[in-house]
């Protein structure tokens, strides 16, 4: 647990934790973000605001103690809650930090639901990927098949979750988002969870209970169908500007990723290496200038940026992976560290299915 002083930004999406831990009758599922909104709203000395440029936008409120009286219920949560000096809630607290437990250790409470399993843990991601459109979800030399699945499905959530996209039945037993994946019938997939009613320490609030669509029976529950989690109101943001300059930081990458090079290259001195580099570099803008799309958007740190292939090889073949973080403003793309092709396509893979010839090459690892 960690205090939180008044008068501090907090993003809405945490607020749910803080009125748990100071034990208040309070549910998400039944009064929603949207609700808990207009209750803050309505209290003095609470002042609530967007932030970022996102559609449907975020928001943060600022705390600030106050005592006004009221009679209405949201509200009189709301003020009870905000009115001490120092509020409490779990450390990693912005909402729940993962879809489904990521190890063994992991607290209950950070966790949004149990997926349940009778033979085998990937059954509940088997079900999954045999209802979705044809694609490969693990990498050959792993024993997980559906490792980029998982990874996949937790990050969707944490975007839904950040965006306010969970949708909750009218009665609070139910929830669900959309998952991103079509069926071969071209029907989005929702995940589809039960309330649990469990008081046990370790047991998590929601019980997984599969994938659906909205021709379902589970579906008769929602009002509304979920939305896709979205990443940018721009979609021109997510083509890479060949015209920027390119800011490299060999120093980190020849110091902290240099054995992520080609075996041929590690042993090359600092001069060598730099220019080997830079030459790569100007190549693949080459290629930019020619195939827009050669570079690939990837989401990570809640932003996009690019992963830039780099081929140090006269047959062309992919080497190495850059990544590219954009600075509209200057007009560059700063380049400061290489990941693996496994790395490289688990990160992409959260925005778009990967149907780029480079990128697919992570699958001969």
């Amino acid at each position: 647990m960690q205090a939180i002083p008044a008068n501090k930004e907090l993003p809405l999406t945490s607020i749910p934790h803080l009125l748990r831990s100071v034990d208040l009758d309070y549910s998400l599922e039944k009064y929603g973000f949207r609700k808990l909104r207009t209750a803050l709203e309505g209290v003095p000395g609470i002042n609530i605001f967007e932030y970022g440029d996102f559609t449907p936008p975020l928001y943060k409120c600022i705390l600030s103690p106050v005592a006004i009286p009221s009679t209405d219920k949201d509200t009189k949560i709301a003020h009870e809650v905000y009115s001490p000096e120092s509020l409490s809630f779990p450390e990693k607290g912005k909402g729940y930090t993962s879809l489904f437990k990521r190890h063994k250790n992991q607290s209950s409470d950070e966790v949004f639901a149990f997926f349940h399993w009778k033979d085998h843990w990937d059954e509940p991601f088997e079900k999954i990927s045999s209802m979705a459109e044809d694609e490969r979800w693990g990498f050959p030399s792993d024993e997980d098949p559906f490792f980029i699945l998982k990874t996949y499905l937790n990050s969707t959530f944490m975007r839904c979750q950040e965006q306010e996209k969970i949708v909750f039945s009218s009665d609070g037993n139910y929830a669900c988002f959309n998952s991103g994946l079509l069926t071969t019938d071209g029907h989005d997939i929702l995940m589809h969870f039960n309330k649990t009613n469990s008081t046990a320490e370790n047991r998590t609030a929601w019980l997984f209970s599969g994938p659906i669509t909205t021709l379902s029976f589970e579906f008769n529950s929602f009002e509304k169908i979920p939305l896709l989690a979205t990443f940018l109101d721009n979609y021109q943001d997510f083509i890479f500007s060949p015209e920027y300059s390119t800011e490299i930081d060999y120093m980190h990458i020849l110091t902290h990723n240099k054995e992520r090079l080609p075996l041929s290259l590690q042993n090359g001195g600092h001069q060598l290496l730099k220019h080997a580099l830079s030459g790569a570099v100007e190549n693949t803008k080459k290629r930019c200038f020619r195939n827009h799309r050669f570079c690939i958007p990837h989401w990570f740190n809640n932003k996009i940026q690019f992963l830039f292939p780099l081929s140090f090889s006269e047959e062309g073949k992919i080497d190495v992976i850059l990544v590219a973080v954009p600075d509209h403003v200057q007009k560059s793309y700063q380049m400061k560290t290489i990941l693996t092709n496994r790395m490289a396509y688990i990160n992409a893979r959260v925005i778009s299915n990967m149907n780029t010839e480079w990128i697919n090459e992570a699958f001969s690892e």
